[in-house]
């Protein structure tokens, strides 16, 4: 016997109310179910897909979620992310396993056609909607909202021939009254460290209707309208078309906009390995559900090659060059987004080099819950469905070099991909930030040989605070700082790049100047037979500087030559020209070692456990 439940329950539908954000240009075809994410159509292909020996693994994790009794009644609240209580931090009842589980069942309802597992989704999912109560996570409950959103929405559309038109209700409703709209109830007595509110006390950040928030930075360039409320609007067009009018709206005509700009570049902004490839994976996901529904996607090619930029800061250690807010230092961390970006993007463009790194990174394939950003297992299967298969060589048809160009203006480069003692060196000027979790780095350098020898010392800490700042700040880099006498106000004073604020539009974004960190003057470099011979960067990064320091021009040259020879693998060099209205500010040039130089006059030496760095400074 089902459970009954009570449309009242559900609260009222709260009208989405008029896009301010324009007209959507497309819409989808009504009456037409499954189409979040596949049709009809493609269930034979992932039917093959879930047969298929190789992906064993994940076939036996989704099973094992179907077999699970759970009913989506959530238990009291409690403190999670401490000690014995895994999960979030924050006081919450939100159950990771108990969502995929859900989900588990509608895909496996809409593939198989067994009616037991869609009920039990349907029925499971109301129960979650109703007892969710999460009374704040860690500055971000937004995401949890928006996965349970984005769940509700595939349950909509892939039990849709189960669902009774009350049912249809009590979802869209719940997913308004439960996830969208209002407040989250914050933990009373949790202002103290270490448990601060911080950001929104919203739901959803974006708000509902989803009008806060810009899209070029911050959270509300993640998931919130570009899987999330989207995913919805794709599912309940034909009840509530309002939705995908005010949504879709938004997508193309902002979201849509700022990605087809800044993508041209061929990466994707706010660091590697951890913001860049976390928030990308959201607009491959926005990609590929366009595609299904239209045919084809209406974001730029280069966004599917993006997540082979993020690859190339891939050392032969395992370790990776550093890049806004993230875990650095050198540490060995593939961020799991960056894996999640490999599959999407290949499922988009027939990528089979993607789809080796991605197999790289996860040998049987299995599924693993990170967070409410992870990749579904329900979704592995639709992306490999399509028959691709990995390339014998994870490298193969990579370039050693990488070079994106504005906003970024930025090289990677290494001697050759096939050699695990292979040099390697990270050049940045920089044209445009984002800000957010990009560093004031324009116009630096990191160095790898056996090792880190030259670092990007800027560890991600607790956004917001002073220790945060000044790891984003170029002092925290090999930069240059720029010290005017009469700005010293003490030991937060070192000369830095200028802080700057998220901006919400891609237009307000390039008519601001205070965005622009640099002026691209050159690139350059040759690759024959897979082999780099030499690369080179040069731009003007006085626009990175307040005007107070009076700086008129800064422009730093970097040459990296790669050579055979084993005892001078590489020879780095700078050139920096600066000129100042202010004769008598400071100019310095920073290097950043792991662990601490020695220092002989002009003469720098730093050594890893396999290499040395010797570095000298000549005045003109």
């Amino acid at each position: 016997m089902r459970k009954q439940f009570q449309n009242l329950d559900f609260g009222p539908i709260i009208p989405i109310g008029e896009s301010e954000f324009g007209k959507a240009p497309a819409f989808p075809k009504a009456g037409v179910h499954p189409r979040l994410l596949f049709t009809k159509e493609n269930i034979p292909a992932i039917r093959r897909a879930l047969d298929d020996p190789e992906y064993k693994a994940v076939r036996a994790q989704i099973d094992d979620l179907c077999a699970d009794s759970f009913d989506g009644v959530l238990g009291i609240p409690y403190m999670h992310g401490v000690e014995g209580f895994p999960g979030r931090r924050g006081v919450h009842n939100f159950d990771a396993r108990g969502i995929v589980t859900i989900e588990a069942k509608a895909f496996m309802y809409a593939i198989t056609g067994d009616p037991e597992l869609g009920y039990q989704a349907i029925d499971a999912l109301q129960n979650f909607l109703l007892t969710l109560n999460i009374r704040y996570i860690f500055s971000d409950q937004c995401r949890e909202y928006g996965q349970v959103m984005t769940v509700a929405a595939k349950v909509y559309d892939w039990c849709y021939d189960v669902l009774t038109e009350d049912e249809k209700y009590r979802i869209f409703a719940g997913v308004i009254n439960y996830t969208a709209a209002g407040t989250c109830g914050l933990a009373v007595g949790m202002g103290e460290e270490p448990f601060k509110i911080y950001g929104s006390p919203n739901k959803m950040e974006v708000g509902y209707p989803p009008r806060e928030q810009g899209c070029v930075s911050g959270h509300g360039s993640e998931g919130q309208v570009l899987r999330d409320y989207f995913s919805m609007a794709v599912a309940v067009y034909d009840e509530h078309p309002e939705w995908w009018e005010y949504v879709a709206a938004r997508v193309y005509n902002d979201y849509l906009v700022q990605r087809n700009y800044y993508y041209k570049c061929g990466c994707a902004p706010q660091g590697n390995p951890t913001y860049a490839p976390f928030r990308m994976h959201y607009d491959l996901y926005s990609a590929y559900a366009n595609k299904v529904l239209f045919g084809e996607s209406p974001y730029i090619p280069e966004l599917t090659k993006a997540p082979r930029s993020l690859y190339c800061y891939e050392l032969p250690s395992g370790q990776h060059f550093s890049d806004g807010d993230g875990v650095h230092g050198g540490y060995k961390r593939a961020a799991f987004t960056l894996t999640t970006c490999a599959l999407w993007a290949s499922a988009l463009s027939g990528d089979a080099t993607l789809r080796a790194e991605y197999k790289y990174h996860r040998p049987d394939y299995s599924y693993s819950y990170e967070g409410p950003y992870s990749m579904m297992p329900s979704e592995f299967f639709i992306l490999v469905s399509d028959g691709v298969k990995p390339a014998e060589d994870r490298h193969e048809g990579v370039s050693p070099v990488c070079y994106n160009c504005a906003p970024q203006h930025k090289i990677i480069a290494r001697r050759r991909w096939d050699d695990k003692n292979s040099p390697a060196v990270y050049m940045k000027s920089g044209e445009r930030s984002t800000a957010n979790h990009e560093h004031r780095d324009a116009g630096t350098f990191q160095l790898f040989y056996k090792g880190m020898l030259s670092i990007d010392s800027g560890h991600y800490t607790l956004y917001g605070t002073a220790s945060h700042a000044n790891q984003q700040s170029t002092i925290a880099h090999n930069g240059i700082l720029i010290k005017n006498p009469a700005l010293d106000n003490g030991d937060s004073y070192h000369g830095s790049q200028r802080k700057m604020k998220e901006t919400r539009t891609n237009a307000s974004w390039l008519a601001e100047e205070g965005y622009r960190i640099g002026i691209p003057e050159g690139v350059k470099y040759e690759v024959h037979d897979g082999v780099c011979e030499y690369a080179y960067l040069a731009g003007n990064n006085a626009p990175a500087y307040d005007k107070e320091t009076g700086i008129e021009y800064l422009s730093r040259r970097m040459l990296s030559v790669f050579t055979d020879s084993e005892k001078n693998p590489l020879i780095f060099a700078t050139y920096d020209s600066i000129v100042t209205s202010i004769p008598e500010s400071e100019k310095v040039i920073l290097l950043h070692t792991q662990p601490g130089p020695a220092i002989e006059g002009n003469t720098v030496i730093a050594k890893n456990e396999n290499a040395s760095l010797v570095a000298q400074y000549i005045s003109p």
